[in-house]
């Protein structure tokens, strides 16, 4: 059962639509600059609906973010609070698998992802802020379903938060640039000496990644942009 109707459930539609033994959640706040507190609470005050029905035999999976893991206390926003807090909920579940997504790539028409962003500020040449210190892991959406079925249903990963993620991150800049390129206009923007950069743990996932065939390669990057921001 697929409960939600944005860019990450339509992604999972096609496989558990109709799988009773599955629940994907995917109808939470999306947007990550959110502060609203009312959108906060009607996706917690969901999931405890979801909990209080008999499920014990269906497997619930959470879509939380890879910024949950950050430790520097002054980047925890609002909405990355949120996400803790949800996890927290989700794991009272007596079977759940907590998956934490970073940036992806798609053709989403939420346009506070980053790449939707970027990709609307260069084509309408508007300035925006570049963080020089700051890093993003970008990761295709395909590759996302890809990976997400094989953990999913797998026995090895219940009761767990696993990474979904490109094993690289990316210098903001180099985002900005490939962008450029893939549109094929200059971004206007406003260089600041702030942004940081941490580690995704995906090693429970690496023999997945081989046993599909994800290249990660240095080629990734330009080639998902590619795909999803070429006018």
């Amino acid at each position: 059962m697929i409960i939600g109707s944005g860019f990450i459930a339509n992604s999972f539609m096609d496989l558990y639509q109709n799988d009773a033994s599955i629940n994907i959640f995917a109808s939470g706040t999306s947007n990550s600059s959110n502060t609203n507190t009312h959108d906060f609470k009607r996706e917690y005050h969901l999931i405890e609906k979801i909990l209080k029905v008999d499920i014990a035999n269906s497997k619930l999976v959470y879509f939380s973010t890879c910024s949950a893991l950050n430790q520097n206390i002054s980047d925890i926003t609002p909405y990355i609070q949120h996400k803790i807090d949800m996890e927290k909920l989700i794991s009272t579940h007596p079977n759940f698998l907590i998956l934490r997504l970073p940036n992806i790539s798609g053709r989403s028409l939420n346009q506070n992802t980053l790449l939707n962003f970027l990709c609307s500020k260069i084509k309408r040449q508007e300035i925006f802020d570049l963080w020089l210190d700051a890093y993003r892991n970008i990761i295709d959406i395909d590759d996302v379903v890809k990976l997400s079925k094989k953990v999913i249903e797998s026995n090895s990963f219940e009761n767990t938060s696993i990474n979904i993620a490109n094993p690289n991150n990316y210098q903001i800049t180099k985002i900005v640039n490939e962008m450029e390129t893939v549109i094929g206009k200059s971004a206007i923007y406003k260089e600041i000496k702030k942004g940081s950069n941490y580690e995704i743990d995906i090693k429970p996932i690496e023999s997945l990644i081989t046993s599909l065939k994800i290249d990660f390669g240095p080629d990734y990057l330009a080639s998902t942009l590619l795909k999803y921001y070429k006018t």
